[in-house]
């Protein structure tokens, strides 16, 4: 059923202009598909063993580098810090600690200050 659609050519009126480069060179500094015009940062990431050695088997983004491994894992990016990033980090709880830069580290203390506050009531 669908291999003749797929055998069937369209013709467009308009040439072809390749957008995945743009957005690839767009998007090059951001975690998922949350854009931004922010230019990246450094974010350094402290996890602990498990953690770390998850991140290093599945890394976050492809300018992340290994800075330390010892009883813990210090894990550098270059890398604007989106709501998406900021969500995986929130899902690793009490098992990664942000190091820098400061704005993302309030955040994500503020965050969970106030999923305790939830828990609470």
């Amino acid at each position: 059923m669908g291999l003749p659609r797929l055998l069937s050519s369209l013709e467009y009126d308009r040439p072809f202009m390749p957008g995945l480069v743009f957005c690839h060179a767009f998007s090059s500094g951001c975690l998922g598909i949350i854009t931004s015009i922010e230019k990246p940062q450094k974010v350094i990431l402290k996890l602990n063993p498990r953690q770390g050695w998850y991140v290093i088997t599945q890394p976050i983004h492809t300018s992340q580098k290994v800075i330390e491994k010892k009883d813990h894992f210090i894990v550098e990016l270059e890398i604007i810090p989106t709501y998406e990033l900021t969500m995986l980090i929130m899902g690793w709880g009490p098992n990664v600690e942000v190091i820098q830069p400061t704005a993302l580290k309030k955040e994500i203390l503020r965050l969970h200050k106030e999923c305790v506050e939830k828990i609470k009531s």
